[in-house]
Formats: structure tokens, C-alpha cells, sequence
């Protein structure tokens, strides 16, 4: 037996890997009982010059427009970030989601640009972790845009559904009379 190793191991197996290389916010997937975090990736640190423990993020907000500027002092719409330049507002985060109609149960990313002449950067785009459909490449026009609005009825695919059922049928009414002729073998 070897010796015993006193306190609890570290647990960690990998360190975090960043999913972009350019400025993005992400504002994590609202779950039942946790706190609405956003989280600066480091190409966002850098660009906005944001310390953690040391920052404030202000955001600004006009028209659907949404802008992000780091100050050094607290001031009007601005968060401290914690070590991990993160922070936690239900308001802000529910407002954000409103304003743009972001799906709340995944993850969105806000993906910043520099503003010409100012002194903070803006939202350009944002995506999230939602899985995508994928449509085959030949697949006709009318039928991806009626897949793509959840509805893949279209004549074709229902005269399929009712070959399926013919066939559904035809096959349990044979194996009905298979049971049936094996009951009386038997």
C-alpha cells in the first residue's frame, strides 16, 4: 500500500479552449435557478482592455443597437467583472433577449466590431449553440423553405405516409393470420 496524499486532488483534466478568436460576449443558456452570466472571451478582453477584478463593462443601448465600453470606474449602465471577466444582470440579459429574439435556452454569442471613431465596440452579429438542420444540397427549393418552417408536409412526402400505412397494414393483417395459423398448429 502506498502512502496517503493528504487534501483532495485536482479534479480539472483540460483547460478551457476559446470557441472564437474574435471579440465575442456570450451570454449563457438561462437554466432554472442560475444567475443570467455574460462572459467576455479573451480576444473581447483584449480589445476593450478589460482586467478581471479590476474593470467595468458600460453598455449602451439605441434603436436595437448594442455597444460595450470598458471604464475603469463604476458609471451609469456599467457591471464590475469578476476575475474570469463575467458578470450576472437578469435585466440586461431578459433585455437583450427581447430586443434581438434570441432563444434563452441555449447559449447566444454576441459578436463585437469596432466602431469607427468610438470608444467602445458593437454587436455586428450574434449566433448561438442551437443544433442546425441540415437539408441534403438537392433537395428541391419549395420543400427545404417548407422543412425550414417545421412543416414537411407537402403532397409528395404525405403519398409517401400513405404508402407507409398501406404497408403497415397489409404486413400486421399477414402476421394476424400467421398467429392465427400458428394457434391452431399448435
Amino acid at each position: 500500500m502506498g502512502e496517503l496524499k493528504w487534501g483532495v486532488p485536482t479534479q480539472r483534466t483540460a483547460r478551457k479552449t476559446e470557441k472564437f478568436t474574435t471579440p465575442v460576449v456570450t451570454m449563457s443558456a438561462i437554466v432554472k435557478g442560475s444567475g443570467r452570466k455574460m462572459s467576455f472571451n479573451k480576444a473581447a478582453q483584449e480589445a476593450l482592455g478589460l482586467i478581471g477584478g479590476d474593470s467595468y463593462v458600460a453598455i449602451g443601448f439605441d434603436e436595437g443597437r448594442i455597444g460595450f465600453q470598458s471604464s475603469v470606474d463604476e458609471v451609469e449602465g456599467s457591471f464590475k467583472l469578476t476575475k474570469t471577466c463575467t458578470f450576472s444582470n437578469g435585466k440586461v440579459v431578459e433585455y437583450i433577449a427581447k430586443i434581438k429574439g434570441l432563444n434563452t435556452d441555449v447559449e447566444n454569442h454576441l459578436h463585437l466590431s469596432i466602431v469607427e471613431g468610438q470608444p467602445y465596440m458593437e454587436v455586428s452579429t450574434i449566433s448561438d449553440d442551437e443544433p442546425q438542420m441540415t437539408v441534403q444540397d438537392d433537395a428541391p427549393v419549395e420543400e427545404v423553405a417548407l422543412m425550414e418552417a417545421g412543416n414537411a408536409h407537402t403532397p409528395e412526402i404525405e403519398a409517401i405516409d400513405e404508402k407507409q400505412n398501406e404497408s403497415t397494414a397489409i404486413v400486421s393483417e399477414v402476421e394476424g393470420d400467421d398467429v392465427e395459423a400458428e394457434e391452431n398448429w399448435g
